[in-house]
């Protein structure tokens, strides 16, 4: 497996980087870009990375907080979840989306216009890719506890390409309201799935939060993203 920080496209105003993880030699694996908690790269998501890479993917998780503190990796304790919410609060939405466009073009002048292209992401990283799937500019998008998007739900509804959205019942950040608005607004929609587990906190899929895991919605949750990605980005079933 390989495993680097890789630099994007030159500018003068554009300095993200990102965390890549491949398959060993595969350079035509379709890519899936991996969109961080609050807390930046850490463990966590590096985990996320090797799971999505070992099962075929070329995995990149972008730098989103490179504006403020390149390659920050927070814990879930405090100081650093104090810092985390810092970061949340400052972070522009439609700054961050323009960012993973430049990276989605990248992939695209690299690989050719043909080369499929998904995103997951996790609470504020959830968000973004929701918005991407939404309007079209990927291939499909998986969202774990996306947060913030009341706004949106219009939109969601009226998605261009493949969603799955993963909530948990008790999320003390997302409303189960608000699930349920963004369930009945997509129900038309056969490229929206809406995925709610009654008994799952925010962040049930991280094994490292040992107060919110919630091993058996991770794992059904798992699974579901897994079939998903796979036929939204062509790659066959593991043997």
């Amino acid at each position: 497996m390989q495993r680097e920080w890789i630099a994007l496209p030159d500018g003068h105003d554009f300095g993200m980087q990102a965390y890549r993880v491949a398959p060993a030699g595969d350079t035509a694996a379709p890519t899936v870009i991996v969109l961080h908690e609050i807390f930046g790269v850490n463990a966590a998501m590096r985990d996320v990375a090797d799971r999505l890479a070992s099962e075929g993917f070329e995995v990149l998780i972008p730098d989103l907080f490179w504006r403020v503190e390149p390659r920050i990796s927070l814990g879930y304790v405090e100081p650093d979840r104090a810092r985390a919410g810092e970061l949340m609060r400052g972070y522009d939405t439609d700054l961050g989306l323009a960012d993973i466009g430049r990276l989605v073009t990248w992939l695209k002048q690299r690989s050719g216009e043909h080369h499929r292209v998904a995103a997951i992401g996790f609470c504020i990283g959830g968000k973004l890719a929701t918005l991407l799937g939404a309007r079209g500019e990927i291939d499909g998008g998986v969202s774990f506890y996306g947060v913030q998007l009341s706004d949106y739900v219009d939109e969601i509804a009226k998605a261009k390409s493949r969603l799955l959205l993963h909530f948990g019942g008790q999320d003390a950040q997302i409303p189960v309201t608000l699930v349920e608005r963004i369930e009945a607004a997509s129900r038309p929609n056969p490229r929206v799935d809406v995925r709610l587990y009654p008994e799952a906190k925010h962040g049930f899929f991280n094994p490292s939060r040992t107060d919110r895991h919630h091993a058996e919605a991770a794992s059904e949750a798992d699974t579901r993203t897994l079939v998903m990605l796979r036929e939204v980005l062509g790659l066959p079933a593991a043997n």
